[in-house]
């Protein structure tokens, strides 16, 4: 079976609307991401269109299947240092509030509202470096 190719690189991508230096519009500046609904409201309404709009075909494909193998397989850690590398404008939420994983889910229903986000045969992925993206 051909292995299916994940990497940080693509959720990277994800955040980087909100990375510093990008401008964003200021009802999204304030929003207090330990509230679900103030994190969902960002995703729903500004990373998933955002994705949406500007993303090409291949990179959803490989962004989907590396955000469903992060949120059954990566740790709290991975994913929050992940968010983290983009030096985003709008903190974390906090783990006592909603873990890294919860709010990561959050962007699968976002984007997938109506799939699973299992993975039956984790042997199937391999991961790459975020440098080594688009050249496989």
């Amino acid at each position: 079976m051909k292995q299916i190719i994940i990497s940080e690189g693509y959720l990277v991508s994800f955040w980087v609307p909100i990375c510093e230096g990008y401008i964003i519009p200021e009802k999204y500046r304030g929003l207090n991401l330990n509230n679900h609904d103030s994190a969902v409201k960002l995703i729903n309404d500004y990373l998933v269109p955002m994705a949406r709009k500007y993303k090409s075909k291949s990179w959803h494909y490989f962004f989907k299947e590396t955000l469903r193998y992060a949120i059954n397989f990566w740790s709290n850690e991975r994913l929050i240092n992940i968010y983290m590398g983009v030096l985003p404008e709008i903190p974390p939420p906090q783990s006592k509030y909603i873990k890294m994983k919860d709010f990561y889910l959050l962007i699968w229903t976002g984007m997938y509202p109506n799939e699973e986000c299992v993975v039956y045969t984790p042997e199937l992925y391999k991961e790459v470096p975020s440098v080594e993206i688009g050249s496989f």
